[in-house]
Formats: structure tokens, sequence, C-alpha cells
């Protein structure tokens, strides 16, 4: 039977969408003009098996191992190109079910075996390699006598683990001459303590048991502090009181093979989130040490209707779908301690949940992550809302992570009340999705990645003179509508809700780089940084860490930043300086203390505070010179700027609008002041024309 022509026009649209399919998930080997020519080849003959005509040298099996060996698709990839094949089959006159099923099938059978293929062929590279490699560690003879064609790599310790005699290829292995080899320790190769023990330890195995090798795999150093390499060692004991024989082989390049396949370095190719396997990993290490009485959670939320994503808009749209809720769930969760994120499959997320509270109050974790997924997104000029079903389940120790993904699997494709275990989809209520910032705070991670986040720094001016000072910094995002928007209240709504944006490192390490150009440039009258640490990241328990490393990498004087902190990470719950506050006051850096008058409550500790400056808010400097029904406001503000100066305490006067409040605040001893009167935000080649001493024009 003759199958009816497929249009032209047809043909070349679906070898448009394919080819597209395939370059934005693979990396094939050949140009696009080739590409499309062998799709054009693939899509003729699978249209005409559908149709029940003859493919001729391609039928749909083929294809498929075509698909997998020669242009090594990847399983993403395999799977845009089927969302596209199948329905424009549907679409191609004198088709029938039945043989598209064939052809989809015949498809994906030969995807699959050619995966297979591909793989075996990699697996026998590996073991032609492997086999080279113990083609040269043949078992050699020892140092004593000649050596023997393979070069061996040996040496020979005495009782106390000392090298007494070595090979000229263990030499050219460590990159060591023999008079820098012979004489020292074995154990002294060792790049860690654990791997100088294991070397005692071996020593010790092997002189308890004769004729028997004791095997150790440890890290060593070669040469002029050369990158670590790894090493198998052999360790044999001689004739007793005469010492060992140490036969070594190279382990570094099949060790780093062996890491590259650990579960734990398998990320999902869009969202770059741990994948299935990557994810239940962590779930099964969790599980095997918790103990017995401990439950942990899993949470797992699948999008609806995404295929259609895919056939009406295309893979990268869809793709960029996928990106924004993966965002979106990292956002939901950030404020629940020890959660781990991970995408199983092209539809569904999962959250594992091992902070015992949190746990217990599932029912507001689903809430919120129904809340952030179900918020619209933009693509490509258009509105989608994609519905989601959530399901749940609890594991505890001898359960293993593919149990738990079971039930919590069973859980999502029951009907609602049809298990115990389901949780009915809420409909989205919180403070999160009344605000019209959540799209950004979503957005925000992607914007840091992109370059859309500038700084500007405002002028911090002396009060008796009006001359700068130093400039505190903030953060400018360039939106789409090209308008640019302080970020300030975003960091605030972050913090408010325990969303973790990673601005704080991001924003310390720019502001450091930033002022080490200026004193490089400008010397000694280079400003001093202030940069207003957000909540979340002073409580950050590497904050002091992520200090010292910026000092430490660009040489900038400390007394050249400020960080100004929360109540948080100044005073503990127990009203003792916070060990942040202490440890940061060990870096010689200046710290201020923000919230003064607002949010700070333990004003009996402010004497025993290692504290350089004090801030008093903008909330409190427009009472300076306000009507006369903010007298209480302004009696707080001079109060607290006359107990700054009895504390010996640099005084930041925030938010200076006006002359008077200027001159208010000066009378009152305040040190500096910075606002609108002195001048806003500017981009950082504008604060050089601020120094030289002369006063700032307001």
């Amino acid at each position: 039977m003759e199958a009816r022509p497929v249009p032209v026009t047809a043909t070349r649209e679906m070898v448009r969408l394919w080819a597209s399919a395939i370059v934005n998930s693979s990396c094939p080997s050949t140009s696009v003009d080739t590409l499309r020519v062998r799709l054009e080849a693939f899509a003729e003959a699978l249209a005409s098996q559908a149709a029940g005509g003859n493919p001729r040298e391609w039928p749909a099996q083929r294809i498929g191992r075509e698909l997998a060996v020669r242009m090594r698709l990847t399983p993403q990839s395999f799977t845009d190109v089927l969302e596209q094949v199948v329905p424009w089959l549907e679409s191609l006159p004198g088709t029938s079910p039945g043989r598209r099923s064939a052809a989809i099938a015949g498809l994906a059978g030969g995807f699959a075996e050619g995966v297979r293929a591909r793989v075996l062929d990699e697996q026998l590279d590996m073991a032609e390699a492997l086999r080279e490699v113990a083609r040269r560690s043949a078992p050699p003879t020892t140092p004593h006598e000649p050596e023997s064609r393979t070069r061996p790599t040996e040496c020979v310790v005495d009782d106390e683990g000392r090298i007494t005699a070595v090979t000229s290829a263990l030499c050219a292995l460590l990159h060591l001459s023999e008079d820098r080899t012979v004489g020292r320790l074995l154990r002294g190769f060792g790049v860690r303590e654990r791997d100088r023990v294991a070397v005692d330890a071996a020593l010790r195995r092997a002189a308890e048991a004769p004729g028997r090798a004791a095997r150790v795999e440890l890290a060593v150093v070669g040469s002029d502090g050369r990158a670590p390499m790894w090493i198998a060692a052999s360790v044999l004991s001689l004739a007793p009181d005469t010492g060992y024989r140490v036969s070594i082989r190279d382990m570094t390049a099949l060790r780093a093979w062996r890491d590259s396949l650990l579960p734990r370095n398998t990320l999902d190719e869009v969202t770059r989130l741990p994948d299935e396997r990557n994810f239940l990993d962590q779930v099964q290490s969790t599980l095997d040490r918790i103990d017995e009485e401990v439950t942990i959670g899993m949470c797992a939320l699948r999008l609806r209707d995404l295929n259609l994503v895919t056939r009406s808009m295309g893979p990268q749209a869809r793709d960029r779908v996928v990106t924004t809720i993966a965002s979106r769930i990292q956002a939901a969760v950030a404020g629940i301690p020890a959660t781990t994120v991970g995408r199983l499959d092209r539809d569904t997320f999962a959250v594992l949940v091992t902070d015992r509270h949190s746990w217990n109050g599932v029912t507001e974790t689903v809430r919120r992550l129904v809340d952030w997924v179900s918020q619209p997104l933009w693509v490509d000029g258009g509105e989608i809302v994609l519905a989601s079903a959530v399901g749940v389940a609890e594991g505890r120790r001898g359960m293993s992570a593919t149990q738990l993904l079971g039930k919590v699997q069973v859980s999502l494709n029951v009907h609602d009340g049809g298990a115990r275990d389901r949780v009915p989809v809420p409909q989205p209520r919180s403070r999160a999705h009344d605000d019209p910032r959540i799209h950004l705070l979503a957005a925000f991670p992607q914007a840091l990645e992109r370059g859309e986040i500038d700084l500007a720094y405002t002028p911090v001016v002396r009060l008796r003179d009006g001359v700068l000072a130093g400039v505190e910094v903030s953060g400018v995002w360039r939106t789409a509508d090209g308008r640019p928007r302080q970020i300030d209240d975003l960091i605030e709504l972050a913090d408010d809700i325990g969303l973790n944006l990673a601005w704080g490192s991001w924003l310390l390490r720019r502001v450091v780089r930033q002022a080490r150009r200026w004193t490089q440039t400008l010397g000694a009258a280079a400003p001093r940084v202030t940069m207003a640490v957000p909540r979340r990241f002073a409580r950050d328990g590497d904050l002091v860490g992520h200090v010292r490393a910026a000092l430490r990498d660009t040489g900038l004087p400390p007394w050249k930043l400020m960080l100004s902190l929360p109540e948080s990470a100044v005073v503990g719950d127990d009203g003792h300086p916070h060990p942040c506050l202490v440890d940061l006051g060990g870096l010689s850096v200046p710290l201020a203390l923000d919230g003064l008058g607002t949010r700070f409550r333990r004003y009996d500790t402010l004497p025993h505070l290692a504290l350089h400056t004090i801030v008093i808010p903008p909330q409190l400097t427009t009472a300076l010179d306000g009507p006369d029904d903010g007298t209480t406001r302004r009696a707080v503000a001079a109060n607290l700027i006359r107990m700054g100066n009895d504390l010996k305490h640099e005084i930041v006067v925030k938010g200076v609008l006006s002359r008077t409040q200027r001159d208010i605040a000066r009378s009152l001893s305040a040190t500096l002041g910075q606002g609108t009167l002195f001048g806003g935000p500017l981009p950082p080649d504008r604060i050089p024309d601020l120094v030289g001493g002369q006063p700032i024009a307001v």
C-alpha cells in the first residue's frame, strides 16, 4: 500500500522543531545544516511508517539507535524529540493510531538499545585502559634486583618506616630525585593526617601477617607542592627485622573517574538541582544516620500539564518555566533548616525535610510550596499558571530511600481522598502570595547570575565640616523595563519570610574588591565602605570566615570596611555579646549597630559590646525637625545620640533630608550624616570626584 505523501511544509516545520529540541539540550557532533538533512530523512521515514508505507533504510528502531549512538542524545533531548514527534505524527493525514504507536515504540526501543550499546562501548574502552594500567604495574622485582621492562614503582622501608631503597620509576612518579626520597619516612608523603595514619596501620598489618600484603589507598604530594595524587600501596613484610617492600600504583585518574560517577556529582541538566540518583543518595545517607525514634519527611510536588507548555511553546520555554519553578521551590523552603531540594523527573520535584519541628508542621510547608509555585509566570509575553499535586510521606531508620520515594509516589498518584498520607492542595494563601514583590524575589537569583544587579554608593559626610568620610553600599536592579530599582526592601522582605537570597556573600566579595580599588588609587583618602549585613547572612555561622577570606584575598585594610549588624548578630539570647561580634572584632573590622531605637531591645548590654558606631535610623531622624506631635521621637533620637557619645561611639545619623536636621544632629554632637541632603546613591566611578577635602554641596 502506498502511503499518502507528507506535505513539504509540514516536514520542514517538524525538522525545525526537532533540530531545535536536540540543539537545546545536547551537543551534536555535526553542523546544524547536516543535522537538518539527516532529520529530514528521519521525518520522512517516520511519516511513511506511520502511514503504512516502507521506511526503506530508516525504520523507526534504527532511527532511535542513530539518535543514541551517533548523535549521542541525552535522555532529556530524546524526551524533547518525542514531545515534538508525537503530535506531529497525529496531525499527518493517512496515519492510524496503531501504526503511529508502532513507530513511536520502535523509536523508543531503538534509543534504549542504542544507549545500552553506547554504554557498553564506553565500558569496553575503560576495560582496555584498566588493562593497560594493570600491565604497567605488574608484580615487579625488589629494588635490590635488576629492574624489569615493566619499570616497577617500588621502594623498601625499614622497620621504622623509613625509605632505604627506591626504583627510578617511583622517583619519576613522585617527581623526586633518589637522594630526596631515600631516608624519608614513608608516612611523610601523606597529604593529610589520616593518610599518614593509614600508612602506619598498613605497616603494622603487614608485620603481623608476614607473607600477606597490606593494602592502603592515600593521597600523596610530590616535589614543589605539586597537586596531590592518589596512590594504592601494597605493603609486604620481608624477612624478620629486614623491613618491608612497598609496591605503588598511580590511582589518580582511576580515582577521578570513580568520583565523577558518584551520585553526589549528578545534577539535573536544566535546574542544576540534584537529580533523582543524587537526591536519593542524600536521602539514604540521612536515613542511615538518624536515630530510631527520629522521623524525617519527603514532600513531592508534581507539575500538571507541563507537556502542554512544551507542545505550545517549545522545549526552551518549558525549560525557562522549570527553572523558575525550581527557584520558587528553593525560596519556599529556604527558611526551613536542613532541607534538600531535588528534581526527580521532568514534572516532579522533591524536598527532604530533616528538621523535626518543620516536619511536624508539614501542612504549612505544603501550603507554602503551593503558594510560591502557583504564582503566574510570564513566558514569551504570555501568562502561565501551573496547577500542582503534592504528596508527602515520612521515613524512619531502617527504611530505604527507594521505599520512601515509593510512598510519596503513591501519595501523589491517588485521588484527593484516597490515602491517609495525601495532603490536600490548599488554595494559595500567605503574606508572600499577596505581596506583588514575590515575582521579584523569585527572579532575584537569576538576576544575580545574569549581572542585572549593580552596586551604588551613598555618601556619608562629617557633620562638622561636610567632608566625605565614607560611603554605604546598596543594590540597584536593572529590571526588564530598563528602570533601576533599589532592592533594600526586597532584602528586608526576604529576611522577614525566611528566604536566603545568597545576597550577603555576593555583596561582601564585590564591596571589598571595590574598596581595595579605591585604596589603590586614592590612598589614605579612600572612603570607608559600610555594608549593611542582612539578618540571615549575619546569622550564618561562617560570616566571619567570609569576611576573613575577602580581606585576605584582596589585601584591603580592615578599617576601610565597616559592617552594620542587626541585633541578632550583636547580642545573644542570654544577653551576652554574640560570638559573631567577638570574632569579627578580632579582625579589626569596625562594627556598627543597626536598628537602634526601632528593632534593638537590649539597651542594658550596650556598655559591654565592642562596637565602633551606632546608627540612628531615618525613622528617628525625621523627628529632629518634625511637628510638635513628634516630641517623643525627637527626645528618643536626642537621647540615643547622647548615649552614644557617653559610650565613646561614633554616631551616624541616617536619612538626613534638610539643613535643619543636619544642624540639630551636629549640635547634639553626632559624628556623621547620610541622606539625600548630601546626595543619593552613586555609581562607583563618581565617588573619587567627592574625595579631596572639600565639603559636599547640599
